[in-house]
């Protein structure tokens, strides 16, 4: 019977949070394959200095797009770029804006 119950308590612990992860928001004329989301996304995780995870993908192209990354909360990392598909292969192709949210108060 214990077999039974740790099995169960897997099934419970990844739905909690396997939906803590969600998936970014997709926009713009123009939709990606999913090969190429992936793609951004692990281009987006190698780069330590993007703040994770992607929250919205802009497509203004078959080869272009917006991307907007971190957290959006108080004290949170969030950073603004464009990528372009360049020789078959995503790339960053502008500076990382990186800010810091902060809330003023009245």
């Amino acid at each position: 019977m214990p077999r039974v119950r740790f099995a169960v308590d897997c099934v419970c612990i990844s739905l909690t949070y396997g939906g803590c992860s969600s998936a970014p928001v997709i926009e713009g004329k123009y939709r990606l394959p999913d090969s190429d989301i992936r793609e951004i996304t692990a281009l987006v995780t190698q780069r330590t200095d993007i703040p994770k995870p992607i929250l919205r993908i802009v497509v203004s192209g078959p080869d272009h797009a917006w991307l907007e990354t971190g957290r959006e909360a108080p004290g949170a990392l969030y950073s603004s770029f464009y990528v372009a598909k360049r020789h078959g292969r995503w790339k960053v192709a502008s500076d990382v804006n990186t800010m810091r949210i902060t809330v003023m108060g009245q």
